[in-house]
């Protein structure tokens, strides 16, 4: 996590750095890398640079996607929180000045869905106390979604009303602020986690006003300087990812399905534009389905019960019909 990186810092498509070095994969190493993004090249090279305009892989969330100096940017990488490296298949040289350019449509897109998915954990974290133990981001391909692992178990009934209070959040176009808590002195520490603490109350949709006090969201143990992307009086969580400035830029969030998982419940979503699309989708699919059965998408449902009863009816008959006809042979 670097505090200064200009995928924190600015929201821009392209910006300028110098390439401090150019490392040749060959052998096993560069195999490994042809694994990891599923393709093969005829030579592979790790960048760094001299400024950090690319979100690397972490937190559940994929890096961002570009060019630099033209050349496809394939992945980029933290290296233990000490400098990020970026795939290309070109070489470049290094001290060379290269203009780096940001796919922004994508990294708009997680930053939707990674904003989403903090008030909806936040959200539940309050109700129910259960924590997210499992978070991917799969915004590519034709069936883009977003998976959130919860360690409790969720009814469908609960999370319908779940994402009518994280729609309700995204109306009232809160702030999206992040600051960073240096756990390396306790005692600075522990004012940080004090200002964190929420004890205001809560009204999220159907929920019933509740008052808590607790500290930013945690995976895991952390050491160094956290950054703490908090919603206030919705959640805190110590969060690596990007996000978008205000909830209201989100648009919407719907909650695509959900299974038991591991003793708890893994809950299938999207935010933003690709929720959007998705519910197109899906209008197009039951406005078809519609016309198809000659009735209009409220009356969908009972339309496919009677259908279902005809086709059972029907079948009873042919059933009927065989024992009939089996007996008459037999006489």
């Amino acid at each position: 996590m670097f505090k200064n990186a200009l995928y924190y810092q600015e929201e821009k498509e392209s910006y300028k750095a110098k390439v401090l070095s150019c490392q040749v994969l060959e052998g096993k190493e560069k195999a490994a890398w042809e694994k990891r993004v599923g393709k093969s090249f005829p030579a592979l090279f790790l960048l760094r640079l001299s400024e950090e305009p690319f979100y690397p892989e972490g937190g559940g969330q994929a890096p961002d996607k570009g060019t630099i100096d033209g050349a496809e940017l394939l992945f980029a990488e933290n290296v233990e929180d000490e400098y990020i490296v970026h795939l290309l298949p070109t070489a470049l040289p290094v001290g060379k000045e290269v203009l780096c350019k940001v796919d922004y449509a994508y990294r708009r897109r997680q930053s939707e869905n990674h904003s989403g998915e903090h008030i909806f954990a936040g959200l539940i974290n309050r109700r129910f106390g259960y924590s997210n133990v499992g978070f991917h981001m799969e915004l590519l391909g034709e069936n883009p979604h977003v998976t959130v692992d919860f360690n409790g178990e969720l009814s469908e009934e609960t999370l319908s009303e779940l994402e009518s209070a994280v729609n309700a959040v995204i109306r009232k176009n809160l702030a999206i602020e992040e600051k960073y808590v240096e756990e390396g002195d306790s005692e600075d520490a522990e004012s940080e986690k004090s200002s964190e603490r929420l004890t205001e109350e809560v009204q999220s949709g159907s929920f019933e006003r509740e008052r808590k006090t607790r500290e930013f969201r945690q995976k895991k143990a952390l050491s160094g300087a956290i950054r703490v992307v908090s919603i206030p009086g919705v959640d805190s969580c110590a969060c690596c990812g990007t996000h978008v400035k205000r909830t209201g830029e989100i648009g919407l969030f719907k909650i695509l399905s959900l299974e038991k998982h591991r003793g708890g419940t893994r809950v299938f979503l999207l935010s933003g534009e690709l929720a959007f699309l998705d519910t197109q989708k899906k209008e197009k699919l039951l406005l078809e389905a519609s016309r198809k059965l000659s009735t209009d998408y409220q009356n969908l449902s009972e339309r496919v019960d009677k259908l279902k009863e005809q086709t059972e009816e029907e079948r009873g008959r042919r059933i009927r019909l065989s024992l009939q006809a089996v007996e008459m042979l037999g006489n």
